[in-house]
């Protein structure tokens, strides 16, 4: 009785396979359509790392609180600007934020 296992490459038996030994596509499509899955790849990664990251600077209570900081003098900053900015410039200000606000509003349904 044969106990021992089908051979296989190594390549295969860890999962990697090589240009070579991919048959199932067409070789126009992995030309065409492999840098952008190698790309989606790279940003999904990146992302994931990245938000890793944040999470674990977010739960430390010092780093939580200067980000709420940071967050509410931009806020202050913002309204200084508005109120010492002339008629002329408050006005545009006012309506590129009602323009933001709209947007954001079709974006997501409102």
């Amino acid at each position: 009785m044969n106990t021992k296992p089908p051979e296989t490459s190594d390549n295969t038996a860890s999962g990697v396979e090589t240009a070579s030994e991919d048959r199932t596509r067409p070789g126009w499509y992995t030309l065409l359509f492999g840098p952008t899955f190698i790309l989606i790849g790279f940003f999904y990664r990146a992302y994931n790392s990245n938000r890793e990251r944040l999470a674990s600077l977010v739960s430390r209570p010092r780093v939580s609180s200067l980000i709420r900081v940071v967050l509410v003098m931009t806020v202050f900053l913002w309204i200084a600007i508005w109120l010492f900015a002339p008629d002329e410039s408050r006005n545009r200000l006012t309506e590129a934020a009602r323009q933001q606000f709209r947007t954001l509003g079709s974006t997501f349904g409102n």
